[in-house]
């Protein structure tokens, strides 16, 4: 008998060691992919279920750490708190993602007692790109979103708008199953909330391991007395898909003794926004056993979304219904037991509100995958250093010394691969990045010579080749260096630089601000290359105009001389004399304020004579104006299709050179839009010119106008690769004559023109007139066969 007792006992023991190592196992498995960022936490803990980690790798400074005296529940009495004292931009966290998986993100924001913090302070929470929330700094607040990783990386951002970011925690979990998505990348959800019916708020919200995708079921009673709560240990039955929800969260539940059950959210987002609802139900009771015992409408904000629903009605005790609606503030959830046809009242164990933004695609990242190199020295360069700089992930050569930037240095990517970086002989601010010091790469760093600019007291010193931020006395003998090699010695290499910092990144380099009504500096002179006065290429600075002076120049918007998608313009008078065109955006406008930040970048970045020089700008009181010179004559588009067009049509060779000079000054902006599709030579051709230019000269630019309009950047040609395609066309062009007996020295026609860009187009087997042998080729204007794909 004792021997019987004792093999019982170590066979208990054995289940139970093989019970932990189950759920050990389990555990270890299921947090695969998990990544959980308790932020200024000193070191890494655990909580019983999940892992943290201190955010250390993203932000190692711990002077912007606070604690606070608050915990916030579900959070495990976390209280700690990292401010982002900024005076713009954002700040980001960025995490590795698998393509194409969807993903739970998780930012909790705890305000606690924290004192300085500006009544009304609120900043943005971004996904990628994506707005996705705003956090009022006056509580505690929890953002959490759904989102399809778009590339290996994916960054979550707070960005300042009316006080400094903060955050607590940041929690990403990885969903195994494609559960809210449906494998569309165009969304991204914002949970408004998560609700497990029929339980006490008293009791502890069900996430992991409950929940494998560590969900949060927060506890949820209704008020009315009708309504009553019922929880029952019944297990799913006869269901084929995949169930997620937690079963504790589906065993409780609520229903009413009478004909309705109500959930009313009245706090939601003002403005109309798409919201996906998601309602489960398992039945729990063992008196319904048939399908139409139970059967029920279902309405939202009145509208009926779901006639006659019977959780039976599959053959299985579980259902989950998915409905669709758009609210504005508030939402009303109706759940109506449809009369003469149900016993019971209806049910509904728990539900999920979540809130639709439409993905923002960022810029195509392929254009500075190439770029490996900047190197700037001594440019004049002035203003703030564009924080797309320091986003070129595949830079490894930094050099921007002896300019004269100012302000503070971005902070930097932790991808990055920069090995060198010479930021010295500035006039930064603030203090030195310390996502900067510790890029993972870098070997050498020099920021000396910036007599405002703070070195972190954690700057480890011996790691680096650097200056250590002292301004010695070999700076000027360097200094002359650098300014008599690139004056004598480096001017080609410069100008190689500057082509492939326009073909590869074009205007990237260009601040991206967001105009709000404050007046940021300008960067002066950021022109990548050196292009001689023949060009007709020179830097400007534009002038920053106020609402008051705009409104006098134009008289309150008295004249009004055109209207197009960004909005109306106007013609106006400087105090100085000058008749200019003020481009007021519409609040209506079907562009906005990227379009409006384009071509400020743009066109405060250089000027060429075939384009108008932008004068000015003002953004006040929301309020977006482009101020430019008047142009008596027009802009090109009306003297292409305008009335100017009607009266004196340009000629063919005054089209070609107005494009030529474009792009030798580096510009790819023509307010005129080609007008070219897969055709026969004359249905391209404007009409008012035709029979005015020769086949082969206009061939070769429809060749370069398609490869300049091709969808992936590979394939686009570079700037030099433009000019001389278009220089070819113009000498052809201007020598038509002895270019036909060139040719007709070698035996005939040229019918593949030059064949530069492999370009899939229409051929028409037209054959070319045979020319006599007594008389020189005349300038062809029949069609020509187009030039054939590589």
């Amino acid at each position: 008998m004792m021997m019987e007792g004792l093999e019982n006992r170590i066979s208990r023991l054995a289940e139970c060691f093989i019970i932990c190592l189950i759920i050990l196992i389990r555990s270890t498995f299921a947090q695969t992919g998990f990544v959980s960022i308790a932020c200024c936490a000193d070191s890494s803990f655990s909580d019983g279920n999940i892992s943290w980690v201190p955010d250390d790798n993203w932000f190692p400074d711990k002077t912007s750490c606070r604690s606070i005296n608050r915990p916030v529940v579900n959070y495990k009495a976390y209280g700690k708190v990292r401010d982002f004292d900024i005076d713009s931009g954002k700040r980001c966290y960025n995490f590795t993602t698998n393509k194409d998986q969807e993903y739970l993100i998780r930012g909790t924001f705890l305000y606690g007692d924290r004192e300085g913090t500006p009544l009304g302070s609120s900043f943005n929470v971004w996904i990628g790109v994506t707005p996705l929330s705003v956090v009022n700094s006056s509580e505690d607040s929890v953002v959490e979103g759904i989102f399809r990783a778009v590339d290996d990386q994916t960054d979550f951002c707070l960005v300042k708008d009316k006080g400094n970011p903060y955050i607590s925690q940041l929690e990403l979990r990885p969903l195994n199953e494609p559960e809210y998505l449906h494998g569309q990348n165009s969304s991204v959800l914002k949970v408004v909330g998560r609700f497990d019916l029929g339980r006490s708020d008293k009791e502890n919200s069900f996430r992991y391991p409950d929940d494998p995708y560590d969900r949060i079921w927060s506890p949820k009673l209704n008020p009315e007395q009708t309504t009553h709560s019922i929880s029952s240990n019944t297990t799913i039955s006869n269901n084929a898909s995949t169930v997620t929800v937690p079963l504790q969260v589906l065993q409780t539940a609520l229903n009413t003794s009478l004909d309705h059950l109500t959930f009313l959210h009245t706090d939601l987002d003002s403005g109309d926004y798409n919201y996906t609802i998601n309602l489960y139900f398992l039945e729990l009771q063992d008196s319904v056993k048939n399908s139409s015992q139970r059967v029920f409408d279902i309405y939202i904000n009145n509208e009926k979304k779901q006639n006659k629903f019977d959780i039976l009605a599959g053959g299985s005790n579980y259902a989950k219904v998915v409905m669709n609606v758009t609210a504005n503030g508030h939402l009303n959830l109706t759940l109506v037991k449809v009369l003469n046809g149900s016993e019971f009242g209806p049910i509904c164990n728990a539900y999920e509100i979540l809130q639709e933004h439409a993905w923002v695609q960022e810029s195509d990242k392929e254009d500075g995958k190439s770029l490996i190199l900047v190197n700037l020295p001594s440019r004049k360069l002035q203003g703030v250093l564009p924080i797309s700089v320091t986003e070129l992930v595949h830079l490894e050569k930094l050099n921007l010394s002896y300019n004269e930037f100012t302000n503070v240095i971005p902070e930097f990517l932790s991808l990055s691969l920069l090995r060198s970086v010479d930021l010295s002989h500035n006039d930064f601010t603030g203090r030195l990045p310390d996502s900067l010091i510790l890029l993972p790469h870098l070997k050498t760093l020099n920021f000396g010579c910036n007599p405002h600019l703070d070195i972190p007291s954690t700057f480890n010193i011996s790691r680096l080749t650097t200056d250590g931020g002292t301004c010695s006395s070999q700076g000027s003998t360097h200094k002359g260096i650098i300014i008599g090699s690139v004056a004598c010695g480096s001017i080609l290499f410069t100008m190689a630089v500057g082509a492939v910092l326009f073909c590869f990144y074009k205007r990237k380099f260009m601040a991206r601000r967001t105009l709000d009504g404050k007046r940021y500096p300008m960067t002066k002179n950021l022109v990548f290359s050196i292009p001689s006065m023949d060009d007709g290429v020179m830097s400007i600075a534009i002038q920053t105009y106020t609402l008051e002076h705009i409104e006098n120049a134009t008289q309150k918007y008295k004249t009004l001389i055109g209207e197009g998608g960004f909005g109306s313009v106007y013609r106006g008078t400087l105090p100085d004399g000058q008749e200019v065109a003020v481009k007021v955006r519409s609040s209506t406008s079907t562009q906005g304020t990227r379009e409006f930040e384009n071509e400020l970048n743009l066109l405060s970045a250089i000027r060429h004579e075939n384009l108008v020089p932008l004068l000015g700008y003002c953004c006040e009181n929301d309020q977006q104006i482009l101020v430019y010179p008047f142009m008596s004559n027009g802009s090109l588009l009306d003297r292409l299709y305008g009335e100017a067009a009607k009266r004196k049509a340009l000629d063919w060779p005054t089209r070609l050179s107005i494009a030529l000079g474009a792009a030798r000054g580096k510009i790819s902006y023509l307010q005129a839009k080609p007008y070219i599709r897969e055709s026969k030579i004359e249905e391209i051709v404007d009409p008012s010119i035709k029979g005015g230019y020769h086949a082969e000269a206009m061939w070769r630019m429809v060749e370069v106008a398609l490869a300049c309009i091709e969808p992936f950047s590979a394939y686009r040609p570079c700037m030099s690769d433009i000019v001389r395609e278009l220089e070819d066309a113009l000498i052809i062009e201007n020598n038509a004559s002895e270019y036909m007996k060139s040719i007709d020295s070698i035996g005939g026609y040229s019918l593949g023109g030059s064949n530069r860009y492999s370009i899939v187009m229409e051929k028409r087997n037209i054959l070319p007139p045979t020319p006599s042998p007594t008389e020189p080729s005349p300038v062809n204007t029949q069609t020509l066969a187009p030039p054939e794909p590589r």
